[in-house]
């Protein structure tokens, strides 16, 4: 006879099976009395967070979230923090083999739910069940403001010679208008919905499940609140959000049904939602630029210049590329041993990382964009610009760089299509870094740091009355590091104040490149033609 209950997975074989009380997350397993007894006092099992099973039933996502691979179907043991991504031994012998910088999944684990990482996450959801929920109550408020404009309509047509065709026409009209919007009102709600349901099953799964399945299921939820925030700036940069108003053209008598018009102007109370989805990551977050302090960590004395170092870089799992304008690239790890190669006379501007054996570099002069491969020490595409290049950076499989006159461009990995997102006279000398999808560049001949959207448009510019901006990063809190000529300077991510990092003594002379380290929370920062490379750590 079928049980009103569930059973215990250890007992199942029994006549009788006793009611399960617990669940295991790691085990997969629903556990009875006497078997959660055994299960916490077993070597191999005590340090398993077994839960009330009455809570795990309420914890959706755990029950469709499994700690086994998707793709191989082995148990996840290993964390690979260069992609943020748990692996099980498959994954790192075939796809992740190359990636340096991983760990026990149960280390990457812990504290994992009061980590910064967790609180960010929270925050990032809650910003989107915000916008989603601004974005449908003025599409509620732009439906009565149609209702509104077409009675102030009918009010008029009683005058005029055609009232049936002008009525039918307002009619359809106003009808079209209002299912558009019944229609995306519907959308965004269901989706503030889901996110309401995400948030809550965070927040109990944050409460009740094991650090590794935290993990695991976090790394899912960032995937869903990035295609939210996308989701986002699609229709608000579509128009979609734009407010649509009926208006008569020309008079506010209407004469004949042509006379009637649509005009689709920009709805005031979207302003909030257009700061936040256009820089969501930069503009919502709080970057600490007050507490931001640093300290020299390591020098590395013996840098070697062939001429002059201009550009740098720090690949994942921690080795930093310096790029020397004779040609040279040098690869240093942080115990100072490393390598030097030159690739084929070419002259190099800036480096970036792309992967954790390749950069992309800019050629300056030479006018070519080239990707490197460290192991091979090869180049294995390129793509020329339109003018001199200088900067360069990498963010969501794009390369981008500061073409000289001619503004910033990007261009995918397989080099086929460049594209000009960004119309400025740009000099020689100007850096580009990026923080989620903003890119932040630098403009020594104005004196000025600007920031645009992945679409062109500028959220801010920050003028340097005093110093000359060269080398820029960016932290994955948005503050910006900008190389001034003479000394470090750190600007929050609202672009509204800067501050100097470095002391009187610490022995800058003309600072120039700079990169972040978000791993290590380090910044790196080389002079221009001599003294030491200088590594600062965050305190």
């Amino acid at each position: 006879m079928a049980t009103s209950y569930d059973t215990c997975d250890n007992c199942s074989n029994e006549p009788a099976s006793p009611m399960a009380v617990t669940w295991c997350p790691e085990c997969e397993e629903k556990l009875c009395d006497e078997c959660s007894h055994r299960h916490r006092f077993s070597k191999v099992t005590k340090d398993h967070d077994a839960i009330p099973l009455v809570n795990y039933k309420q914890l959706s996502m755990i029950c469709e979230t499994s700690v086994f691979c998707k793709d191989h179907n082995h148990k996840v043991k290993i964390y690979c923090r260069n992609h943020e991504l748990p692996l099980c031994k498959s994954c790192v012998l075939t796809t992740h083999r190359n990636c340096e910088n991983t760990a026990i999944l149960a280390e990457a684990a812990k504290n994992v739910k009061t980590s910064t990482t967790m609180c960010s996450l929270l925050k990032d959801l809650k910003d989107i069940i915000s916008n989603l929920a601004k974005a449908a109550n003025d599409r509620e408020t732009n439906l009565s403001s149609i209702d509104e404009d077409e009675e102030r309509i009918k009010q008029s047509i009683s005058t005029t010679r055609d009232q049936y065709k002008v009525s039918n026409t307002l009619a359809m009209v106003s009808d079209k208008s209002r299912n558009e919007l019944k229609e995306l009102l519907t959308e965004l709600r269901e989706r503030e919905d889901k996110m309401l349901q995400l948030e809550n099953n965070l927040t109990y799964i944050n409460k009740y499940a094991s650090d590794i399945n935290v993990l695991v299921i976090m790394h899912e939820i960032a995937k869903i609140v990035h295609e939210e925030e996308e989701y986002l700036k699609r229709i608000y940069n579509a128009g979609t959000l734009d407010r649509i108003k009926i208006s008569v053209k020309g008079s506010s008598c209407v004469e004949a049904f042509e006379d009637l018009d649509i005009t689709v102007k920009k709805a005031t109370p979207m302003i909030n939602i257009e700061k936040n989805i256009q820089g969501q990551m930069v503009m919502v977050r709080a970057s600490g630029y007050d507490n931001v302090k640093f300290q020299i960590k390591k020098r590395f004395s013996d840098i070697r210049r062939k001429e002059h170092i201009i550009g740098c870089c720090v690949l994942p799992g921690g080795k930093i590329v310096f790029a020397d304008n004779s040609g040279e690239l040098t690869v240093l790890k942080m115990n100072g041993k490393g390598f030097t190669f030159s690739l084929n006379g070419a002259s190099i501007f800036d480096v970036c990382a792309i992967g954790i054996n390749t950069v992309g570099i800019t050629t300056g002069m030479d006018s070519s964009i080239y990707i490197i491969d460290l192991k091979k020490l090869t180049a294995i595409k390129s793509k020329d610009t339109p003018n001199f290049c200088c900067g360069i950076a990498y963010h969501d499989d794009k390369i981008i760089v500061c073409v000289k006159l001619d503004g910033i461009v990007t261009v995918n990995l397989k080099m086929t299509n460049l594209k000009l997102i960004f119309l400025e006279n740009l000099p020689w000398g100007s850096y580009v870094t990026t923080f989620e999808d903003n890119i932040c560049f630098t403009n020594n001949r104005d004196r000025n740091v600007s920031v645009i959207n992945s679409v062109g448009q500028i959220i801010w510019k920050l003028k340097f009355e005093q110093y000359k901006p060269f080398g820029i990063a960016a932290d994955n809190m948005g503050n910006i590091y900008v190389a001034g000529h003479i000394f470090l300077m750190v600007i929050p991510s609202d672009g509204k104040r800067k501050k100097r990092l470095d002391g009187d003594d610490d022995g800058l002379f003309q600072p120039w490149a700079v990169a972040y380290d978000e791993e290590n929370k380090s910044i790196i920062v080389a002079n221009l033609a001599e003294g030491p490379v200088f590594v600062y750590s965050q305190i």
